[in-house]
C-alpha cells in the first residue's frame, strides 16, 4: 500500500511539473492600442511606437507603419503610425516620388487602401507568436461616414532568416512569398468594430506580422485560412474602400529560447526519482 502511495505521489509530482512548463511556454496574451502606447492623441509623426502586452505574458510589440502605391513594381516606404483616441492606430504617409502626402483629415488618418495601401508592421521581439485575433476601433467610408463602411485586411507572417524590411518590397514580392521571407496567411472581409477577428486558423507563428488594409494584389493565401471562403475566394473583400484603425491584437506567445525554470525542473527530478523508487521496492517485494 505504501508502494502505490508513493507511486501516485510521484506521478501527481511529474504532471504538476509537466503543467507548469507548458503553461510558462505558451500563455495568451493581449497587445492592446487604446492608450496610443505613449503617443500624442492625433499624433501623425511617430516612426516606432512600443506596446506593452497588457498582463506581461511576452514582449513588448514596436509598431512602425509602411504604405506602397497600387501600381506595379511600386516599393513600400516608411509612413508614420497615428494614434487617434479611444479607437488606436491609423496610417499616414508622406510626400514621395510621383506622388503627394496623404491628407490627415479623416478618414485618410486610418488604415486605408484609396490610392496607396497602408499597412502595421508589428515586431513582437523575443517572443514568437501565434497571431490569432485582430480588433478593430474604428471603421468609415471614404467620406468618413458610416454608411456602407468597410475593413477587409491581409494578415502575413515573416518566415525569412535575416532581419525583414519593406523598403525594396512590392506588392507583386510579397504575395510571390519573395521580399525577403513573408507569407500571406489569410484575406478577411467585413471586420467589425469593437469585436476581436479570428485570424491564423492554423496556428502559425513569427516574431514578425503585417496587417495590411486589403490588395487583391497580395493575392490569394494557401489553405482555407480566409474568413468566409467560396469557390471564387473570399465574399466581401473589396479593393479601395477600406478605411479602418486596429484597436488591439492577440495571440499565443511563447520564448525563442525557452529555458524551463529551476522550481519546475526540481519537480520533474523528484517525480522521476520517485517513480525510479517505487518500482524498484516494488521489483524487491516479488
Amino acid at each position: 500500500m505504501k508502494s502505490i502511495r508513493s507511486r501516485q505521489l510521484a506521478q501527481s509530482l511529474v504532471l504538476l511539473a509537466l503543467s507548469t512548463l507548458g503553461s510558462s511556454a505558451f500563455a495568451l496574451s493581449t497587445w492592446n492600442f487604446s492608450g496610443g502606447c505613449g503617443a500624442v492623441n492625433g499624433s501623425t509623426n511617430n516612426a516606432t511606437l512600443t506596446c506593452a502586452e497588457s498582463s506581461a505574458n511576452a514582449s513588448a510589440v514596436t509598431v512602425t507603419a509602411w504604405s506602397v502605391a497600387t501600381t506595379a513594381g511600386a516599393n513600400y516606404a516608411a509612413a508614420s503610425v497615428g494614434y487617434y483616441n479611444p479607437n488606436g492606430f491609423g496610417v499616414t504617409y508622406s510626400a514621395g516620388t510621383g506622388y503627394s502626402a496623404e491628407s490627415t483629415s479623416n478618414p485618410q488618418h486610418t488604415l486605408d487602401n484609396s490610392g496607396r495601401t497602408e499597412l502595421l508592421m508589428l515586431n513582437f521581439g523575443s517572443s514568437s507568436v501565434d497571431l490569432n485575433g485582430v480588433k478593430i476601433g474604428y471603421k468609415a467610408n471614404s467620406s468618413g461616414g458610416s454608411t456602407g463602411a468597410d475593413a477587409d485586411i491581409s494578415v502575413f507572417r515573416f518566415t525569412g532568416a535575416a532581419l525583414p524590411s519593406l523598403s525594396l518590397s512590392t506588392i507583386a514580392s510579397l504575395a510571390a512569398n519573395s521580399a525577403g521571407g513573408w507569407e500571406l496567411v489569410g484575406n478577411y472581409a467585413d471586420l467589425v468594430t469593437g469585436t476581436n477577428k479570428t485570424v491564423n486558423t492554423t496556428d502559425k507563428t513569427s516574431s514578425w506580422w503585417l496587417i495590411s488594409a486589403y490588395n487583391s494584389g497580395y493575392g490569394a493565401a494557401t489553405g482555407t485560412d480566409q474568413g468566409a471562403a467560396n469557390s471564387g475566394g473570399v465574399t466581401g473583400l473589396q479593393n479601395g474602400n477600406d478605411y479602418f484603425k486596429v484597436l488591439s491584437v492577440a495571440g499565443n506567445a511563447t520564448p525563442k529560447t525557452n529555458v524551463p525554470e529551476p522550481g519546475s525542473m526540481a519537480l520533474l527530478g523528484l517525480g522521476l526519482v520517485g517513480l525510479v523508487a517505487s518500482r524498484r521496492r516494488g521489483q524487491k517485494s516479488v
